[in-house]
């Protein structure tokens, strides 16, 4: 339900992370890594329930720590663009190690807006 209506506020979010072109700096996850995230949570009736261990969880926190530098190197804002599945396990997640981590999903940003990745997270073994 988050999801979706995150997904109806696309034009406010957008335009809150974009510059005067229309552009959105963004760091985004490897498939691989994504996949591995979402196998990682569960939604309960409770809300999500994180499995992976607190090792992992820093180890994911601190790869997007390393890439967004690159992002508050130029003052925008720190922006991870990932799937609508992971948003909020990957939100949830890094909170306590990075709490201004901007987490986005595709279907939050509308059409007009360019997408460009200025890096990606890979392997945090």
């Amino acid at each position: 339900l988050t999801e979706f209506a995150r997904a109806r506020l696309a034009r406010t979010i957008s335009t809150r992370y974009r510059d005067a072109e229309n552009r959105m700096l963004v760091i985004t996850l490897d498939p691989a890594l994504e996949d591995r995230i979402r196998a990682g949570f569960d939604h309960t009736e409770r809300g999500l329930f994180i499995r992976m261990s607190p090792q992992m969880i820093e180890r994911i926190a601190r790869g997007i720590g390393q890439e967004v530098s690159k992002l508050t190197a130029q003052h925008r804002p720190p922006v991870v663009l990932v799937s609508p599945q992971i948003r909020a396990a990957l939100k949830e997640m890094t909170a306590p190690y990075l709490p201004t981590l901007i987490v986005l999903s595709y279907n939050e940003i509308t059409r007009d807006t360019r997408i460009e990745s200025v890096g990606m997270v890979t392997d945090v073994s």
